[in-house]
Protein backbone atom coordinates (compact mmCIF):
# COMPACT_ATOMS: atom_id res chain seq x y z
CA UNK A 1 0.00 0.00 0.00
CA UNK A 2 1.46 3.71 -1.48
CA UNK A 3 1.49 5.85 1.78
CA UNK A 4 2.37 9.27 0.67
CA UNK A 5 4.01 11.87 2.87
CA UNK A 6 1.54 14.40 4.82
CA UNK A 7 2.75 17.63 3.73
CA UNK A 8 1.76 16.32 0.13
CA UNK A 9 -1.74 16.98 0.98
CA UNK A 10 -1.44 20.15 3.14
CA UNK A 11 -1.98 22.04 -0.07
CA UNK A 12 -5.59 20.87 0.26
CA UNK A 13 -6.02 22.34 4.08
CA UNK A 14 -8.84 25.71 3.91
CA UNK A 15 -6.50 28.26 3.97
CA UNK A 16 -7.10 30.02 7.58
CA UNK A 17 -8.38 33.90 6.99
CA UNK A 18 -6.93 36.48 8.48
CA UNK A 19 -7.72 37.95 11.19
CA UNK A 20 -9.65 41.32 10.72
CA UNK A 21 -7.17 44.49 11.66
CA UNK A 22 -9.20 47.72 12.94
CA UNK A 23 -8.04 51.33 13.21
CA UNK A 24 -8.52 52.74 16.81
CA UNK A 25 -7.77 56.76 16.92
CA UNK A 26 -6.28 56.32 20.64
CA UNK A 27 -5.21 53.84 22.72
CA UNK A 28 -6.60 53.92 26.34
CA UNK A 29 -4.31 52.12 29.27
CA UNK A 30 -6.58 49.79 29.69
CA UNK A 31 -7.54 48.67 26.08
CA UNK A 32 -11.11 48.54 27.12
CA UNK A 33 -12.09 48.86 23.61
CA UNK A 34 -9.95 46.05 22.39
CA UNK A 35 -11.12 43.86 24.87
CA UNK A 36 -14.82 45.13 23.92
CA UNK A 37 -14.16 44.16 20.27
CA UNK A 38 -12.14 40.80 21.05
CA UNK A 39 -15.50 39.42 22.79
CA UNK A 40 -17.14 38.94 19.35
CA UNK A 41 -14.01 39.15 17.33
CA UNK A 42 -11.48 36.84 19.55
CA UNK A 43 -8.28 37.36 16.49
CA UNK A 44 -8.92 40.60 15.91
CA UNK A 45 -5.92 42.71 15.92
CA UNK A 46 -5.05 46.77 16.47
CA UNK A 47 -2.98 49.87 15.53
CA UNK A 48 -3.13 53.34 17.33
CA UNK A 49 -3.86 56.06 14.64
CA UNK A 50 -2.59 59.21 16.98
CA UNK A 51 0.95 57.30 17.04
CA UNK A 52 1.24 57.16 13.52
CA UNK A 53 2.68 59.76 11.17
CA UNK A 54 0.02 62.51 10.18
CA UNK A 55 1.29 61.69 6.41
CA UNK A 56 1.01 58.09 6.85
CA UNK A 57 -2.20 58.24 8.14
CA UNK A 58 -4.62 56.96 4.88
CA UNK A 59 -1.81 54.10 3.57
CA UNK A 60 -2.28 52.46 7.20
CA UNK A 61 -6.13 52.58 7.10
CA UNK A 62 -5.78 51.10 3.59
CA UNK A 63 -4.42 48.00 5.23
CA UNK A 64 -7.29 47.86 8.32
CA UNK A 65 -11.09 46.80 7.55
CA UNK A 66 -12.68 49.37 10.35
CA UNK A 67 -12.30 51.91 11.99
CA UNK A 68 -13.46 52.81 15.54
CA UNK A 69 -13.04 57.05 16.70
CA UNK A 70 -12.78 56.57 20.24
CA UNK A 71 -13.91 58.94 23.23
CA UNK A 72 -11.85 61.85 24.65
CA UNK A 73 -11.44 65.12 25.29
CA UNK A 74 -13.72 68.48 23.69
CA UNK A 75 -13.53 69.33 20.23
CA UNK A 76 -11.50 72.67 19.94
CA UNK A 77 -14.50 74.91 19.44
CA UNK A 78 -13.09 76.89 16.63
CA UNK A 79 -13.22 73.40 14.44
CA UNK A 80 -17.14 74.06 14.46
CA UNK A 81 -16.89 77.54 14.39
CA UNK A 82 -17.70 78.42 17.39
CA UNK A 83 -15.96 81.23 19.70
CA UNK A 84 -13.07 80.00 21.59
CA UNK A 85 -14.73 79.39 25.71
CA UNK A 86 -12.37 77.70 28.15
CA UNK A 87 -14.93 78.85 30.31
CA UNK A 88 -17.46 75.78 29.94
CA UNK A 89 -14.55 73.48 27.19
CA UNK A 90 -11.96 71.96 28.43
CA UNK A 91 -8.51 72.11 27.05
CA UNK A 92 -8.84 70.57 23.13
CA UNK A 93 -5.93 67.99 22.19
CA UNK A 94 -5.62 69.26 18.53
CA UNK A 95 -3.17 66.58 17.02
CA UNK A 96 -6.06 64.22 18.09
CA UNK A 97 -8.60 66.51 16.35
CA UNK A 98 -6.19 66.93 13.30
CA UNK A 99 -6.20 62.85 13.51
CA UNK A 100 -9.79 62.09 13.60
CA UNK A 101 -10.62 64.83 11.01
CA UNK A 102 -7.93 63.33 8.65
CA UNK A 103 -9.29 59.74 8.84
CA UNK A 104 -13.29 60.77 8.33
CA UNK A 105 -11.66 62.24 5.27
CA UNK A 106 -10.70 58.59 4.19
CA UNK A 107 -13.74 57.46 5.22
CA UNK A 108 -15.62 59.68 2.89
CA UNK A 109 -13.55 58.08 0.23
CA UNK A 110 -13.78 55.17 0.96
CA UNK A 111 -16.60 54.01 2.90
CA UNK A 112 -14.80 52.27 5.31
CA UNK A 113 -17.09 50.42 8.06
CA UNK A 114 -16.49 53.24 10.97
CA UNK A 115 -18.13 53.54 14.43
CA UNK A 116 -17.42 56.65 16.56
CA UNK A 117 -17.80 57.11 20.24
CA UNK A 118 -19.08 59.26 22.25
CA UNK A 119 -16.86 62.78 21.46
CA UNK A 120 -16.07 61.06 18.36
CA UNK A 121 -20.26 61.21 17.51
CA UNK A 122 -19.61 64.39 17.74
CA UNK A 123 -16.67 64.48 15.86
CA UNK A 124 -18.35 62.82 12.74
CA UNK A 125 -21.08 65.51 12.93
CA UNK A 126 -18.40 68.67 12.70
CA UNK A 127 -16.74 66.68 9.96
CA UNK A 128 -19.67 66.80 7.92
CA UNK A 129 -20.51 70.39 8.61
CA UNK A 130 -22.64 70.14 11.54
CA UNK A 131 -22.07 72.06 15.06
CA UNK A 132 -22.08 71.32 18.74
CA UNK A 133 -23.78 72.94 22.35
CA UNK A 134 -20.89 73.82 24.05
CA UNK A 135 -22.08 72.94 27.42
CA UNK A 136 -25.42 70.96 28.09
CA UNK A 137 -25.51 72.21 32.36
CA UNK A 138 -25.27 75.95 31.34
CA UNK A 139 -26.96 75.75 27.65
CA UNK A 140 -29.84 73.03 28.09
CA UNK A 141 -30.15 73.63 31.69
CA UNK A 142 -29.77 69.46 32.28
CA UNK A 143 -27.48 67.37 33.97
CA UNK A 144 -28.49 64.16 33.16
CA UNK A 145 -25.34 63.42 31.31
CA UNK A 146 -22.42 63.27 33.45
CA UNK A 147 -21.67 63.30 37.10
CA UNK A 148 -17.78 63.37 39.44
CA UNK A 149 -16.77 60.07 40.17
CA UNK A 150 -17.79 58.19 36.96
CA UNK A 151 -20.31 57.35 34.60
CA UNK A 152 -23.97 58.88 34.99
CA UNK A 153 -26.81 56.71 33.66
CA UNK A 154 -29.99 57.17 31.92
CA UNK A 155 -32.64 55.91 29.17
CA UNK A 156 -31.61 56.34 25.50
CA UNK A 157 -35.04 56.26 23.14
CA UNK A 158 -34.63 54.73 19.54
CA UNK A 159 -36.96 56.02 16.76
CA UNK A 160 -38.89 53.23 15.55
CA UNK A 161 -39.31 54.46 12.17
CA UNK A 162 -35.62 54.00 11.46
CA UNK A 163 -33.50 50.44 11.09
CA UNK A 164 -31.35 50.39 13.43
CA UNK A 165 -28.29 48.10 15.22
CA UNK A 166 -30.20 48.25 18.64
CA UNK A 167 -32.42 45.73 19.96
CA UNK A 168 -35.04 47.48 21.82
CA UNK A 169 -36.84 50.91 21.44
CA UNK A 170 -35.63 52.32 24.49
CA UNK A 171 -32.49 51.35 27.66
CA UNK A 172 -30.35 52.79 30.15
CA UNK A 173 -26.98 53.36 28.92
CA UNK A 174 -23.89 55.20 30.50
CA UNK A 175 -23.16 58.60 30.23
CA UNK A 176 -20.06 60.64 30.33
CA UNK A 177 -20.47 63.65 28.40
CA UNK A 178 -21.32 67.53 28.84
CA UNK A 179 -21.41 68.40 25.18
CA UNK A 180 -23.48 67.98 22.53
CA UNK A 181 -24.85 67.83 18.37
CA UNK A 182 -26.50 70.72 17.90
CA UNK A 183 -27.03 71.27 14.17
CA UNK A 184 -26.56 67.90 12.16
CA UNK A 185 -24.03 67.76 9.57
CA UNK A 186 -24.91 66.87 6.01
CA UNK A 187 -26.50 63.53 5.50
CA UNK A 188 -26.70 62.45 9.28
CA UNK A 189 -29.68 61.32 10.59
CA UNK A 190 -30.68 61.25 14.27
CA UNK A 191 -32.05 57.66 15.70
CA UNK A 192 -31.68 58.12 19.42
CA UNK A 193 -32.65 61.04 22.13
CA UNK A 194 -32.81 60.99 26.03
CA UNK A 195 -35.75 62.74 27.45
CA UNK A 196 -33.99 66.56 27.30
CA UNK A 197 -33.80 65.91 23.53
CA UNK A 198 -29.67 65.83 23.30
CA UNK A 199 -29.27 63.28 20.38
CA UNK A 200 -27.67 60.11 21.75
CA UNK A 201 -26.74 58.08 18.16
CA UNK A 202 -26.50 59.01 14.69
CA UNK A 203 -25.82 57.46 11.30
CA UNK A 204 -25.32 58.38 7.47
CA UNK A 205 -28.31 58.12 5.49
CA UNK A 206 -26.51 57.04 2.16
CA UNK A 207 -26.06 53.62 2.35
CA UNK A 208 -24.24 52.75 -0.56
CA UNK A 209 -21.79 55.21 0.43
CA UNK A 210 -21.22 54.34 4.08
CA UNK A 211 -22.89 51.10 4.50
CA UNK A 212 -21.59 51.65 8.64
CA UNK A 213 -21.32 55.49 9.69
CA UNK A 214 -22.66 54.97 12.90
CA UNK A 215 -22.09 57.25 16.19
CA UNK A 216 -23.46 57.13 19.69
CA UNK A 217 -23.26 59.62 22.64
CA UNK A 218 -22.35 56.51 25.48
CA UNK A 219 -19.76 54.20 26.24
CA UNK A 220 -20.77 50.86 24.68
CA UNK A 221 -17.03 49.56 25.61
CA UNK A 222 -17.63 50.16 29.23
CA UNK A 223 -20.97 48.44 29.65
CA UNK A 224 -21.99 44.77 29.87
CA UNK A 225 -20.84 43.01 26.86
CA UNK A 226 -24.32 41.43 26.60
CA UNK A 227 -26.26 44.64 26.85
CA UNK A 228 -27.86 45.63 23.66
CA UNK A 229 -26.82 48.90 23.46
CA UNK A 230 -23.26 47.64 23.80
CA UNK A 231 -23.49 44.05 22.05
CA UNK A 232 -25.93 45.21 19.25
CA UNK A 233 -23.54 48.08 18.23
CA UNK A 234 -20.33 45.91 17.98
CA UNK A 235 -21.57 42.78 16.24
CA UNK A 236 -23.20 45.29 13.28
CA UNK A 237 -20.15 47.01 13.05
CA UNK A 238 -17.91 43.96 13.20
CA UNK A 239 -20.30 42.18 10.38
CA UNK A 240 -19.80 45.38 8.09
CA UNK A 241 -15.82 45.35 8.75
CA UNK A 242 -15.77 41.56 7.79
CA UNK A 243 -17.70 41.98 4.55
Amino acid sequence: MLVLPFFLFSCNEQKQEAPSRYAISWFYPNNDYQHWVRTQDSSAQFIELYSQSYEDLDSILSTCNGLILTGGSDIAPDRFGALDSLAVCGKPNLRRDSVELKALEYVKRSGMPTLGVCRVMQMINVSFGGDLILDIPSTVGSHQHMQKGGDAHHVVYVTPSVRTPFGLDSAETNSNHHQAIATLGSGLQPVAWTSDSIIEAIHHTEATAFPFLWGVQWHPERMDSDAPMSNDILSSFIKAAQK
